[in-house]
């Protein structure tokens, strides 16, 4: 493990030399309206996670129970992929929420896997945007957010609102579900993640409430072929969302601390962990905190944080200021805050490793994007 590190290490001081973080234009280069032609759509109260795939940006939206799909050649919203659970209501009220949640890209099978509501996974065809598959967890919460391993085929997707909750197994060539992983004493999971080096799962738990250790949060690595959790690694005092992993070299996992961190311990701060050091933090990104998702631009060699829940000092009770932060990947810091001025729909974010460009659901404005002002990445020499 110590020549591991020291080969990380190595990489990310030869990258210091000759590597000029990517900035960009805090103006939007372009938002798409709440609106699709000869159908419109009201502005969103909520809405998940978004992906980008050829061009293509996807956002889930519970409000019109149906995905966002976006032509970023044109910014053009070109239809939305209808379909996905749509609630209940009693006396007008929701007692079970519309879907979508999360998603994520199956390259392979040109498909995307959405988390729904009603605890099924949607399979999106993308050449006809119209759901072709629909798989059971059989969770009695909604299915959320996921992760895709290309090597076994295999997508595990997380259902947050079962106690306990738990990943399911899926294999992305046959749809069978393999098997699933509970975390007992868990309150809730969050967003999974897949590292190339180790070949393992991550997933991102808030809190062990009744664990003292396990309090702030945890990651775990996880062991698909025997269903079971492998490594257990504490957070401090981060109740951590979204994470992330960068390029298929590295175990460094960018850990994205939500807006209960600000609340509970008042200060804001999120970490990097090597997870093949244990679990050992080995930077703190402090000022970013109030995240949800979390995403990484091999492009921009950087780490795109949706905080949505930020504060203006870091405190609890301070002003809300929602930024998107983004953290250089090889200098493990942050080096700069978009802000999006909206504490409601922001916290989902994505990035096209096209263009380097930043796309953010705003509520005043719409599906807006942020582009570079320089080429993402050219300062950067490979290594």
């Amino acid at each position: 493990m110590d020549v591991l590190f020291s080969i990380f290490a190595l990489q990310t001081l030869v990258g210091a030399t000759s590597h000029e973080p990517v900035k960009y234009s805090t103006t939007p280069s372009a938002v798409v309206p709440w609106l699709l032609p000869g159908a419109p759509v009201a502005s969103p109260v909520a809405v998940d996670q978004s992906a980008i795939y050829n061009r293509t940006y996807y956002l889930s939206d519970p409000t019109i129970a149906g995905v966002h799909v976006v032509d970023l050649e044109t910014d053009k919203q070109i239809t939305i992929v209808e379909g996905f659970f749509e609630g209940i209501k009693a006396n007008g009220t929701y007692i079970k929420f519309p879907g979508p949640s999360g998603m994520t890209v199956v390259p392979k099978n040109n498909e995307l896997w959405v988390g729904d509501s009603d605890g099924t996974v949607k399979v999106v065809d993308l050449l006809t945007n119209e759901i072709v598959a629909n798989i059971s967890t059989g969770a009695v919460g909604r299915a959320d957010e996921s992760a895709y391993d290309p090597d076994t085929d295999t997508v595990i997707v997380s259902s947050d609102q079962d106690d306990p909750p738990f990943v399911t197994v899926i294999s992305s060539a046959t749809r069978a579900v393999l098997g699933k992983i509970h975390f007992p004493g868990a309150k809730g999971i969050e967003q999974p993640a897949f590292n190339t080096v180790l070949k393992r799962f991550y997933v991102s738990i808030p809190t062990y409430p009744d664990t003292p250790s396990l309090s702030g949060g945890a990651i775990h690595s996880l062991d698909i072929a025997n269903f079971s959790i492998n490594e257990t690694f504490p957070v401090p005092e981060c109740i951590p969302a979204g994470i992330a992993f960068p390029s298929e070299h590295s175990t460094h996992l960018f850990i994205g601390c939500s807006g209960d961190q600000i609340t509970n311990y008042d200060y804001a701060a999120s970490y990097v962990m090597n997870v093949a050091l244990g679990g050992k933090i080995i930077a703190n990104i402090s000022m970013l905190s109030g995240i949800d998702q979390v995403v990484y631009s091999a492009k921009a060699e950087a780490f795109y944080a949706a905080a949505s829940d930020m504060t203006l000092d870091g405190r609890n009770g301070s002003t809300g200021t929602p930024v998107v932060g983004v953290v250089d990947a090889k200098l493990l810091t942050l080096t700069q805050t978009i802000p999006t001025n909206d504490t409601n729909l922001p916290h989902s974010v994505a990035v096209d490793d096209a263009t380097g460009d930043v796309v953010v659901p705003i509520e005043q404005l719409g599906i807006t994007v942020f582009s570079p002002l320089q080429e993402s990445g050219s300062g950067c020499t490979a290594n």
